[in-house]
């Protein structure tokens, strides 16, 4: 099988290698469009559906993996909606556990829909959140230093005792032991844009006396996003396209119960077919019969998958195209 790569995808190569060497980065994982679920509605997002697995047994509680593992075979003990992961919320990233009476103190913001009213009073012990939902992808917020369908987005996580970043089956990264920098960020490179699952695993080992070296406790997520949460540890995040890194906006976070069906000719999937779209239908078109290779971009616009775009694709998409900002998929 012989692998073949357009005078593009070398550029967008060679620019990534050159701002990663300039950079502390990590491993700048690739997300399959097989891992894309939909398009986001036309309205912003809400936020996360978070499950609380409490109190975790001490013979679980030595590190993120294992209490992931517990939790696997449990029942959560309460479940609530969450706007920011962030806790304790506001400008300190972290509290000692000695001064923490109940879970309320440490979960002290952000917090609606508990599924039991009296979950914060309990007294504090160790836990572990699972954070889900779906991000919304958009070209807009790519932080690759050319125009591409492929889109790079950074996630940053501070936790000190154990937290994960996942897109669907495939981990961004995870910090499982306590550190001396409790802070950890990477990047996904979206092959394209769209809906992808999303989960956050944050782990606390109660341990108020010290006795495991887990005396803290404490969660931020972060991302590149305009009106990103304005947290001070945000600022350790290189933001390849310039935005500044904050708490990341429920804006961009669905349930997936709100995902719709992706447009006929809405390559970059932001709900309508503009000029953007008609562009890349431009770039790929190749009439009847075509006997060479579509890239991953052009095989959006091949409806009847028989490896060209030819008039019938376009006869499919020409309906949909309208003015930009104009909604077409369903709320």
């Amino acid at each position: 099988m012989r692998l073949r790569t357009t005078r593009t995808q070398i550029v967008v190569i060679a620019l990534v290698l050159g701002v990663c060497s300039a950079v502390a980065a990590y491993a700048h994982i690739f997300i399959f469009q097989s891992e894309r679920i939909g398009a986001a509605p036309c309205t912003p997002g809400g936020g996360w559906s978070v499950e609380c697995f409490y109190p975790v047994p001490v013979d679980n509680a030595s590190s993120l993996l294992i209490a992931e593992l517990w939790a696997n075979g449990q029942t959560p003990a309460f479940t609530f909606h969450a706007d920011f992961l962030d806790w304790p919320s506001g400008p300190a990233a972290s509290r000692n556990d000695a001064d923490l009476a109940t879970l309320g103190d440490l979960l002290d913001n952000y917090i609606t829909d508990l599924s039991d009213p009296a979950a914060l009073a309990l007294p504090i012990d160790s836990f572990l959140l699972r954070a889900r939902g779906v991000i919304n992808i958009q070209t807009v917020d790519n932080e690759l230093p050319i125009a591409n369908p492929q889109t790079w987005i950074s996630f940053g996580l501070s936790t000190f005792d154990g937290g994960r970043v996942r897109i669907s089956n495939t981990t961004i990264f995870r910090t499982n032991t306590p550190t001396p920098l409790p802070f950890r960020w990477d990047n996904a490179i979206f092959q394209l844009p769209g809906a992808y699952p999303i989960e956050v695993t944050l782990f606390n080992r109660h341990d108020p006396e010290n006795l495991v070296g887990m005396p803290n406790a404490g969660f931020e997520l972060y991302t590149c996003h305009e009106g990103g949460l304005i947290l001070p540890g945000a600022d350790a995040i290189p933001c390849f396209n310039g935005a500044a890194a904050g708490g990341t906006p429920p804006r961009v976070i669905y349930d997936a119960t709100e995902v719709g069906s992706i447009v006929a000719g809405d390559l970059d999937v932001d709900n309508d077919v503009d000029l953007a779209d008609f562009a890349g239908l431009q770039r790929c078109f190749t009439g009847e019969n075509n006997e060479g290779f579509l890239s991953v971009e052009c095989q959006q616009f091949d409806l009847d998958a028989d490896n060209d775009i030819d008039v019938f694709n376009w006869n499919a998409i020409a309906p949909n195209f309208i003015a930009p900002g104009v909604c077409l998929s369903a709320p």
